[in-house]
C-alpha cells in the first residue's frame, strides 16, 4: 500500500522488516527492488534482482517479468547516465547489461553507448574498440552510428589518415546516410 500511494520511505522499510522475517520473501525482495528504483537507487535494485534471480530465478512465477524488467531498467539507467554526463556510470551500467543480456536486441545499442561514453570521456581508443564491437556482432540497428564515431574517434586522436579512411567507408557503405551531407 505504501509504494503504490508513493510513500517509498515507508514501502521500503516494510519491505526490509519482511525480508529481515522471511529472507525467502520473493515478494518482499522485488518490492524493495521496485522501491529503489523509483529512489533511483539503482545499483541496490540491480544487486536485488541479482540476488532473486540466482536463488528464485528457475523456480519462481516472477522470474520471466523481472528478467523483462530488469532488462529494461538497467538500460534506462546506462542512458539517463549518460544523458546526465555520468560517463564512468554510463559505462558501469551498460557493461553490466551486456554480461547480463548480451544476446538481447538492446545490446548493441549497449555497446554504441559504451563507445559514446568513452568518447566523451575523450578516451577514443577505447571508444573505438566498441565501436568495432558494434560493427561486429550480429545486429545492423546501430552500424551506421558506429562508423561514422569511429571515424571521429580516429580524428579526435589526430589518426588523419584513418579517420579518412572510415570516413570513405562510411560512403560506401552508406551513400544516402544521415551523415553523408
Amino acid at each position: 500500500a505504501y509504494l503504490r500511494n508513493g510513500d517509498l520511505s515507508h514501502a521500503k522499510n516494510s519491505f526490509e522488516i519482511a525480508v529481515q522475517e522471511n529472507s525467502s520473501n520473493e515478494e518482499a525482495i522485488l518490492g524493495k527492488a521496485r522501491v529503489c528504483i523509483r529512489n533511483g537507487q539503482y545499483d541496490e535494485a540491480f544487486s536485488l534482482y541479482d540476488y532473486f534471480l540466482k536463488y528464485f530465478g528457475a523456480v519462481s512465477p516472477y522470474s520471466a517479468d523481472v528478467k523483462s524488467a530488469y532488462l529494461q531498467q538497467l538500460y534506462h539507467a546506462g542512458l539517463e547516465s549518460y544523458r546526465a554526463g555520468n560517463f564512468s556510470r554510463s559505462i558501469d551500467f551498460m557493461s553490466r547489461f551486456v554480461q547480463k543480456f548480451g544476446g538481447s536486441k538492446y545490446s548493441e545499442n549497449a555497446l554504441y553507448w559504451i563507445g559514446e561514453s568513452f568518447f566523451s570521456l575523450k578516451q577514443f581508443d577505447r571508444a573505438g574498440a566498441y565501436f568495432d564491437k558494434v560493427l561486429s556482432n550480429d545486429f545492423y540497428h546501430k552500424d551506421e552510428d558506429a562508423r561514422i564515431k569511429k571515424g571521429y574517434t580516429y580524428f579526435m586522436s589526430k589518426r588523419f589518415d584513418l579517420a579518412a579512411k572510415e570516413f570513405q567507408t562510411y560512403l560506401k557503405d552508406y551513400p544516402r546516410g544521415k551523415y553523408a551531407y
